[in-house]
């Protein structure tokens, strides 16, 4: 009778520790998700800055170079202007271009992980309660059996 009260006992505070540590999982899988998100947006928001700095600073490099050029050639200047300034025109869409789908693509994949992750920790807390529940129902199985076991040791003596 000691052992049955004892094995459910065990069982119990099984579930209950298996119960407890799926939920911790669920959280800590949930806030690490949700970190991964803001460094990637962070990083994100960096690499458009610095091509967006990129870009300026190319573009002002060409200014000046242009400025210079026309200085000390006149018609000839001018025509390379207007393809100094088509061209870095060009540059700064392409890469503002480029940055903004590289963030679209970001986010995505970070939706995409944030998803993933929930419905893995969604997964592991039903396999784990499931689990859970074959146990203690094998464990009552047992105590079902000693019990009868030890009614017909009591009742042969």
């Amino acid at each position: 009778m000691h052992l049955i009260r004892y094995q459910l006992e065990n069982a119990k505070h099984l579930v209950r520790d298996r119960s407890e540590n799926a939920k911790y999982l669920v959280r800590d899988r949930s806030e690490n998700a949700k970190h991964m998100v803001r460094d990637q947006l962070e990083n994100a928001k960096h690499l458009v800055r610095d091509q967006l700095e990129k870009a300026k600073h190319l573009v002002r490099d060409q200014l000046e170079n242009a400025k210079h050029l026309v200085r000390d050639r006149s018609e000839n200047a001018k025509h390379l202007i207007r393809d100094q300034l088509e061209n870095a025109k060009h540059l700064v869409r392409d890469r503002s271009e480029n940055a903004k789908y590289l963030v679209r693509d970001r986010l995505e994949n970070a939706k995409h992980l944030v998803r993933d992750r929930l419905e893995n920790a969604k997964h592991l807390v039903r396999d784990r309660s499931e689990n859970a529940k074959h146990l203690i129902r094998d464990q009552l199985e047992n105590a079902k059996h000693l019990k009868e076991i030890g009614q017909r040791m009591l009742s042969t003596w």
